[in-house]
Protein backbone atom coordinates (compact mmCIF):
# COMPACT_ATOMS: atom_id res chain seq x y z
CA UNK A 1 0.00 0.00 0.00
CA UNK A 2 2.74 2.43 1.02
CA UNK A 3 4.77 1.41 -2.02
CA UNK A 4 1.85 2.15 -4.34
CA UNK A 5 1.24 5.48 -2.62
CA UNK A 6 4.88 6.43 -3.11
CA UNK A 7 4.67 5.45 -6.78
CA UNK A 8 1.53 7.57 -7.23
CA UNK A 9 3.17 10.53 -5.51
CA UNK A 10 6.27 10.19 -7.63
CA UNK A 11 4.19 10.06 -10.82
CA UNK A 12 2.22 13.13 -9.79
CA UNK A 13 5.45 14.97 -8.99
CA UNK A 14 6.98 14.09 -12.34
CA UNK A 15 3.91 15.49 -14.12
CA UNK A 16 3.76 18.53 -11.87
CA UNK A 17 7.38 19.53 -12.41
CA UNK A 18 7.86 20.09 -16.12
CA UNK A 19 11.26 18.96 -17.32
CA UNK A 20 13.00 22.28 -16.82
CA UNK A 21 16.51 22.65 -15.50
CA UNK A 22 16.29 25.04 -12.56
CA UNK A 23 18.47 28.09 -12.43
CA UNK A 24 20.15 26.79 -9.29
CA UNK A 25 21.81 24.19 -11.50
CA UNK A 26 23.46 27.04 -13.40
CA UNK A 27 24.72 29.34 -10.64
CA UNK A 28 26.71 31.53 -13.02
CA UNK A 29 23.55 32.82 -14.70
CA UNK A 30 23.22 36.53 -13.85
CA UNK A 31 19.71 36.16 -12.42
CA UNK A 32 20.93 33.56 -9.97
CA UNK A 33 23.83 35.01 -8.01
CA UNK A 34 24.81 32.97 -5.02
CA UNK A 35 23.54 35.55 -2.56
CA UNK A 36 19.92 35.56 -3.83
CA UNK A 37 17.08 33.17 -3.10
CA UNK A 38 15.40 31.42 -6.04
CA UNK A 39 11.72 30.66 -5.40
CA UNK A 40 9.74 28.27 -7.61
CA UNK A 41 5.98 28.53 -8.14
CA UNK A 42 3.88 25.89 -9.89
CA UNK A 43 0.11 26.19 -9.91
CA UNK A 44 -0.30 22.58 -10.99
CA UNK A 45 1.44 21.25 -7.89
CA UNK A 46 -1.67 20.79 -5.76
CA UNK A 47 0.18 17.91 -4.13
CA UNK A 48 2.06 20.56 -2.17
CA UNK A 49 -1.00 22.66 -1.36
CA UNK A 50 -0.22 24.51 1.84
CA UNK A 51 3.10 22.74 2.35
CA UNK A 52 5.31 23.94 -0.51
CA UNK A 53 8.65 25.44 0.43
CA UNK A 54 9.45 27.27 -2.81
CA UNK A 55 12.16 24.81 -3.77
CA UNK A 56 12.32 23.20 -7.19
CA UNK A 57 11.20 19.88 -5.70
CA UNK A 58 8.42 21.42 -3.57
CA UNK A 59 7.31 24.66 -5.23
CA UNK A 60 4.63 26.98 -3.94
CA UNK A 61 1.36 26.55 -5.82
CA UNK A 62 0.28 30.14 -5.12
CA UNK A 63 2.16 33.16 -6.42
CA UNK A 64 0.62 35.35 -3.71
CA UNK A 65 1.91 32.99 -1.01
CA UNK A 66 5.34 32.93 -2.61
CA UNK A 67 5.51 36.74 -2.71
CA UNK A 68 4.35 37.02 0.91
CA UNK A 69 7.11 34.65 2.02
CA UNK A 70 9.83 36.44 0.02
CA UNK A 71 12.44 39.06 0.70
CA UNK A 72 14.05 41.79 -1.36
CA UNK A 73 16.33 40.53 -4.16
CA UNK A 74 14.51 37.20 -4.50
CA UNK A 75 13.99 35.66 -7.93
CA UNK A 76 10.72 33.90 -8.80
CA UNK A 77 10.44 31.18 -11.44
CA UNK A 78 6.81 30.62 -12.34
CA UNK A 79 5.78 27.45 -14.16
CA UNK A 80 2.93 27.28 -16.72
CA UNK A 81 -0.58 27.63 -15.34
CA UNK A 82 -3.20 30.31 -14.65
CA UNK A 83 -2.63 32.53 -11.61
CA UNK A 84 -5.51 34.80 -10.57
CA UNK A 85 -4.69 37.44 -7.96
CA UNK A 86 -8.39 37.80 -7.12
CA UNK A 87 -8.48 34.19 -5.96
CA UNK A 88 -5.09 34.12 -4.27
CA UNK A 89 -5.19 37.52 -2.53
CA UNK A 90 -8.67 39.06 -2.93
CA UNK A 91 -8.64 42.80 -3.50
CA UNK A 92 -4.91 42.98 -4.10
CA UNK A 93 -2.61 42.54 -7.10
CA UNK A 94 0.64 40.61 -7.00
CA UNK A 95 3.02 43.01 -5.21
CA UNK A 96 6.77 42.90 -5.74
CA UNK A 97 9.47 44.12 -3.38
CA UNK A 98 12.63 46.00 -4.33
CA UNK A 99 15.14 44.23 -6.58
CA UNK A 100 12.94 41.21 -7.24
CA UNK A 101 12.68 39.38 -10.58
CA UNK A 102 9.41 37.73 -11.66
CA UNK A 103 10.20 35.29 -14.46
CA UNK A 104 8.07 32.90 -16.49
CA UNK A 105 9.22 29.70 -18.13
CA UNK A 106 9.85 31.30 -21.54
CA UNK A 107 12.66 33.50 -20.25
CA UNK A 108 16.28 32.65 -20.85
CA UNK A 109 16.65 32.19 -17.11
CA UNK A 110 15.11 28.75 -17.57
CA UNK A 111 16.92 26.10 -19.55
CA UNK A 112 13.42 25.13 -20.44
CA UNK A 113 11.54 22.33 -22.07
CA UNK A 114 10.63 22.86 -25.69
CA UNK A 115 7.42 24.81 -26.35
CA UNK A 116 6.62 25.55 -22.74
CA UNK A 117 3.61 27.93 -22.65
CA UNK A 118 3.85 31.20 -20.83
CA UNK A 119 2.22 31.22 -17.40
CA UNK A 120 -0.95 33.33 -17.34
CA UNK A 121 -1.37 36.15 -14.83
CA UNK A 122 -4.76 37.77 -14.32
CA UNK A 123 -6.86 39.59 -11.77
CA UNK A 124 -10.56 39.00 -12.17
CA UNK A 125 -11.06 41.50 -9.35
CA UNK A 126 -10.44 44.27 -11.87
CA UNK A 127 -7.39 46.00 -10.34
CA UNK A 128 -3.78 45.91 -11.45
CA UNK A 129 -2.21 42.49 -11.92
CA UNK A 130 1.43 43.17 -10.91
CA UNK A 131 2.47 46.15 -8.82
CA UNK A 132 6.13 47.16 -9.09
CA UNK A 133 8.56 48.31 -6.46
CA UNK A 134 12.06 49.55 -7.31
CA UNK A 135 14.37 47.77 -9.73
CA UNK A 136 12.04 44.98 -10.84
CA UNK A 137 11.94 42.73 -13.87
CA UNK A 138 8.79 41.05 -15.17
CA UNK A 139 9.41 38.67 -18.07
CA UNK A 140 7.80 35.72 -19.78
CA UNK A 141 4.06 35.98 -18.94
CA UNK A 142 0.69 36.32 -20.61
CA UNK A 143 -1.46 38.97 -18.93
CA UNK A 144 -5.01 37.90 -19.60
CA UNK A 145 -8.25 39.84 -19.27
CA UNK A 146 -6.60 43.23 -18.72
CA UNK A 147 -9.62 45.44 -18.08
CA UNK A 148 -8.25 48.28 -15.98
CA UNK A 149 -6.80 51.60 -17.10
CA UNK A 150 -4.59 51.46 -13.98
CA UNK A 151 -2.30 49.04 -15.83
CA UNK A 152 -1.66 45.32 -15.87
CA UNK A 153 1.80 46.29 -14.62
CA UNK A 154 2.02 49.53 -12.63
CA UNK A 155 4.16 51.12 -9.94
CA UNK A 156 3.64 50.55 -6.23
CA UNK A 157 5.82 53.47 -5.19
CA UNK A 158 6.75 56.92 -6.46
CA UNK A 159 10.40 56.17 -5.67
CA UNK A 160 10.97 53.51 -8.33
CA UNK A 161 13.98 54.05 -10.60
CA UNK A 162 14.46 50.94 -12.76
CA UNK A 163 11.95 48.77 -14.64
CA UNK A 164 12.50 45.92 -17.13
CA UNK A 165 9.47 44.44 -18.93
CA UNK A 166 10.26 41.84 -21.60
CA UNK A 167 8.77 38.92 -23.51
CA UNK A 168 5.20 39.32 -22.23
CA UNK A 169 1.81 39.23 -23.93
CA UNK A 170 -0.83 41.74 -22.82
CA UNK A 171 -4.40 40.95 -23.86
CA UNK A 172 -6.34 44.18 -23.29
CA UNK A 173 -10.05 43.45 -22.97
CA UNK A 174 -11.61 46.22 -20.88
CA UNK A 175 -14.43 48.03 -22.68
CA UNK A 176 -13.95 51.05 -20.40
CA UNK A 177 -10.19 51.18 -20.84
CA UNK A 178 -7.10 49.04 -20.40
CA UNK A 179 -3.36 49.68 -20.18
CA UNK A 180 -0.48 47.23 -20.41
CA UNK A 181 2.31 49.11 -18.59
CA UNK A 182 1.42 52.27 -16.64
CA UNK A 183 4.04 54.31 -14.75
CA UNK A 184 2.64 57.37 -12.98
CA UNK A 185 4.16 59.92 -10.60
CA UNK A 186 7.69 58.53 -10.69
CA UNK A 187 9.91 61.63 -10.38
CA UNK A 188 13.11 59.59 -9.92
CA UNK A 189 12.59 57.21 -12.81
CA UNK A 190 15.98 56.43 -14.34
CA UNK A 191 15.95 53.37 -16.58
CA UNK A 192 12.84 51.84 -18.18
CA UNK A 193 13.05 49.11 -20.82
CA UNK A 194 9.98 47.59 -22.48
CA UNK A 195 11.03 45.14 -25.17
CA UNK A 196 9.83 42.15 -27.22
CA UNK A 197 6.29 42.26 -25.81
CA UNK A 198 2.96 41.85 -27.57
CA UNK A 199 0.08 44.19 -26.82
CA UNK A 200 -3.29 43.12 -28.20
CA UNK A 201 -6.32 45.40 -27.86
CA UNK A 202 -9.88 45.63 -29.14
CA UNK A 203 -9.37 48.70 -31.30
CA UNK A 204 -11.07 51.08 -28.88
CA UNK A 205 -9.82 54.52 -27.90
CA UNK A 206 -8.93 53.83 -24.26
CA UNK A 207 -6.53 50.96 -24.86
CA UNK A 208 -2.89 51.87 -24.22
CA UNK A 209 0.27 49.84 -24.48
CA UNK A 210 2.88 51.81 -22.51
CA UNK A 211 1.79 54.97 -20.66
CA UNK A 212 4.19 57.21 -18.70
CA UNK A 213 2.72 60.25 -16.91
CA UNK A 214 3.91 62.79 -14.34
CA UNK A 215 7.39 61.29 -14.27
CA UNK A 216 10.86 62.34 -15.20
CA UNK A 217 14.61 61.91 -15.16
CA UNK A 218 14.15 58.75 -17.18
CA UNK A 219 15.94 56.92 -19.95
CA UNK A 220 13.10 55.04 -21.61
CA UNK A 221 13.62 52.37 -24.27
CA UNK A 222 10.61 50.84 -26.01
CA UNK A 223 11.84 48.44 -28.67
CA UNK A 224 10.83 45.46 -30.78
CA UNK A 225 7.29 45.32 -29.45
CA UNK A 226 4.23 44.33 -31.45
CA UNK A 227 1.07 46.40 -30.96
CA UNK A 228 -2.21 45.25 -32.49
CA UNK A 229 -5.49 47.21 -32.25
CA UNK A 230 -4.05 49.41 -29.49
CA UNK A 231 -4.89 53.11 -29.77
CA UNK A 232 -2.03 54.64 -27.77
CA UNK A 233 0.93 52.32 -28.20
CA UNK A 234 3.47 54.57 -26.46
CA UNK A 235 2.37 57.77 -24.70
CA UNK A 236 4.48 60.04 -22.49
CA UNK A 237 3.17 63.33 -21.10
CA UNK A 238 3.50 65.83 -18.25
CA UNK A 239 7.20 65.07 -17.85
CA UNK A 240 8.76 66.49 -14.68
CA UNK A 241 12.46 66.58 -15.55
CA UNK A 242 14.97 65.83 -18.29
CA UNK A 243 14.18 62.57 -20.08
CA UNK A 244 15.51 60.52 -22.98
CA UNK A 245 13.33 58.29 -25.13
CA UNK A 246 14.31 55.62 -27.65
CA UNK A 247 11.29 54.24 -29.52
CA UNK A 248 12.77 51.69 -31.91
CA UNK A 249 11.75 48.86 -34.22
CA UNK A 250 8.14 48.57 -33.04
CA UNK A 251 5.47 47.11 -35.30
CA UNK A 252 2.01 48.66 -35.02
CA UNK A 253 -1.05 47.34 -36.82
CA UNK A 254 -4.80 47.45 -36.51
CA UNK A 255 -7.72 49.77 -36.91
CA UNK A 256 -7.18 52.44 -34.27
CA UNK A 257 -9.53 54.98 -35.80
CA UNK A 258 -9.46 57.43 -32.91
CA UNK A 259 -8.05 60.83 -32.04
CA UNK A 260 -4.88 59.32 -30.56
CA UNK A 261 -1.47 59.02 -32.18
CA UNK A 262 0.09 55.57 -31.72
CA UNK A 263 3.40 57.19 -30.65
CA UNK A 264 3.16 60.46 -28.72
CA UNK A 265 5.59 62.46 -26.55
CA UNK A 266 4.41 65.75 -25.06
CA UNK A 267 6.44 67.78 -22.56
CA UNK A 268 3.30 69.57 -21.37
CA UNK A 269 4.76 70.33 -17.97
CA UNK A 270 5.60 73.66 -16.36
CA UNK A 271 8.76 72.07 -14.97
CA UNK A 272 10.39 72.86 -18.37
CA UNK A 273 12.22 69.58 -18.90
CA UNK A 274 14.64 68.95 -21.73
CA UNK A 275 13.58 66.01 -23.87
CA UNK A 276 15.68 63.94 -26.25
CA UNK A 277 13.86 61.42 -28.41
CA UNK A 278 15.01 58.95 -31.04
CA UNK A 279 12.09 57.55 -33.02
CA UNK A 280 13.54 55.07 -35.47
CA UNK A 281 12.64 52.07 -37.64
CA UNK A 282 9.04 51.83 -36.46
CA UNK A 283 6.47 50.35 -38.82
CA UNK A 284 3.01 51.82 -38.28
CA UNK A 285 0.12 50.26 -40.18
CA UNK A 286 -2.67 51.67 -38.06
CA UNK A 287 -5.31 54.23 -38.99
CA UNK A 288 -5.35 57.05 -36.42
CA UNK A 289 -7.30 60.22 -37.12
CA UNK A 290 -4.47 62.50 -35.95
CA UNK A 291 -1.01 61.24 -36.95
CA UNK A 292 1.20 58.21 -36.66
CA UNK A 293 3.94 59.94 -34.64
CA UNK A 294 3.18 63.05 -32.57
CA UNK A 295 5.86 65.16 -30.89
CA UNK A 296 4.73 68.26 -29.00
CA UNK A 297 6.75 70.91 -27.16
CA UNK A 298 4.34 72.81 -24.93
CA UNK A 299 6.41 74.59 -22.31
CA UNK A 300 10.07 75.57 -21.88
CA UNK A 301 13.15 73.43 -22.15
CA UNK A 302 14.59 71.85 -25.28
CA UNK A 303 12.81 69.13 -27.23
CA UNK A 304 15.26 67.48 -29.61
CA UNK A 305 13.99 64.65 -31.79
CA UNK A 306 15.78 62.38 -34.24
CA UNK A 307 13.15 60.69 -36.41
CA UNK A 308 14.45 58.34 -39.07
CA UNK A 309 13.76 55.17 -41.04
CA UNK A 310 10.12 54.96 -39.95
CA UNK A 311 7.26 53.84 -42.16
CA UNK A 312 3.83 55.27 -41.35
CA UNK A 313 0.61 54.49 -43.19
CA UNK A 314 -2.34 56.74 -42.34
CA UNK A 315 -5.72 57.49 -43.93
CA UNK A 316 -5.90 60.12 -46.68
CA UNK A 317 -5.41 63.61 -45.30
CA UNK A 318 -3.90 62.40 -42.00
CA UNK A 319 -0.18 63.19 -41.55
CA UNK A 320 2.28 60.46 -40.75
CA UNK A 321 4.20 62.82 -38.47
CA UNK A 322 2.88 65.78 -36.48
CA UNK A 323 5.42 68.15 -34.90
CA UNK A 324 4.14 71.03 -32.79
CA UNK A 325 6.06 73.74 -30.95
CA UNK A 326 3.98 75.80 -28.52
CA UNK A 327 6.91 76.80 -26.31
CA UNK A 328 7.65 80.53 -26.23
CA UNK A 329 10.71 80.07 -23.98
CA UNK A 330 12.03 76.74 -25.23
CA UNK A 331 13.37 75.18 -28.43
CA UNK A 332 12.20 72.34 -30.65
CA UNK A 333 14.93 70.73 -32.73
CA UNK A 334 14.16 68.05 -35.27
CA UNK A 335 15.97 65.92 -37.81
CA UNK A 336 14.40 63.41 -40.16
CA UNK A 337 15.84 61.00 -42.67
CA UNK A 338 14.33 58.37 -44.98
CA UNK A 339 10.91 58.37 -43.33
CA UNK A 340 7.90 57.17 -45.29
CA UNK A 341 4.71 59.14 -44.69
CA UNK A 342 3.61 62.77 -44.85
CA UNK A 343 4.98 65.40 -42.48
CA UNK A 344 3.12 68.33 -40.96
CA UNK A 345 4.73 70.81 -38.58
CA UNK A 346 3.03 73.25 -36.24
CA UNK A 347 -0.42 71.99 -37.06
CA UNK A 348 -2.53 72.57 -33.99
CA UNK A 349 -6.01 73.39 -32.88
CA UNK A 350 -4.90 75.40 -29.86
CA UNK A 351 -2.47 78.11 -28.82
CA UNK A 352 0.31 79.87 -30.69
CA UNK A 353 2.96 77.96 -32.59
CA UNK A 354 6.68 78.76 -32.77
CA UNK A 355 9.38 77.74 -35.25
CA UNK A 356 11.05 74.33 -35.30
CA UNK A 357 14.82 74.24 -35.82
CA UNK A 358 16.29 71.47 -37.96
CA UNK A 359 19.36 69.73 -36.62
CA UNK A 360 21.37 66.59 -37.32
CA UNK A 361 22.19 65.64 -33.76
CA UNK A 362 20.89 65.97 -30.22
CA UNK A 363 23.38 67.02 -27.54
Amino acid sequence: MLKNLLKTSALFLSLCLVNITPCSANPTFPYCPQDKTVIFVNKECTYFSGTGTGSYAAPYNSLAVALAASDTCDVFYVFPGTYDAALESPGMPYILQDNQRLLGTTTEAFQRCADCPKPILMNTGGTQIVRLANNNEVSGFTFEGVDTSAGAISNNSTSITTVLITDNTFNLSGLMGATGVFLNECPNLQDVTVSTNQFVGLGISDHFGVLILNSGQATVTVTTNNFSNVAGCFQAANLLSNSTFSILNNFITGSTVFDISPISINNNSRFTPSIQATISANNIRAFPLTSGIELIATFGGTFCAIVNDNSVETPPGVPGYDLENHSFDGAFKYFDSTNLGTLLTNISGFGVTFPITYTQSCP
